[in-house]
């Protein structure tokens, strides 16, 4: 069930973010870092559950691989911070 729920919620982030950055020039970069960002909440949130002990119903962690996966989070966060500061409209 947290599984579901944190992939939904992943939706709705991209959705949030979507109408969050309407204004910004940049249409492509404002998909782009609007899946960013949905993808960077399920990787790291998934790792962080994992973590804790958390049951989840993803292929990674039932293969037992979760364990060689330690970098993703990190490299998932910082493509986003840089496609938000690639893409956002300046002001000066």
């Amino acid at each position: 069930m947290l599984t579901i729920f944190l992939w939904l919620f992943s939706f709705v982030l991209i959705a949030i973010t979507m109408n969050k950055t309407r204004h910004w020039d940049a249409k492509f970069m404002r998909i782009v870092f609007s899946l960013l960002v949905g993808v960077s909440f399920w990787i790291t949130s998934v790792y962080v559950f994992w973590l804790v002990g958390f049951e989840l119903q993803v292929g990674t962690i039932q293969d037992g691989k979760m364990h060689e996966q330690w970098w993703l989070p990190s490299a998932v966060i910082f493509w986003t911070v840089l496609a938000y500061y690639v893409s956002r409209n300046k002001t000066n």
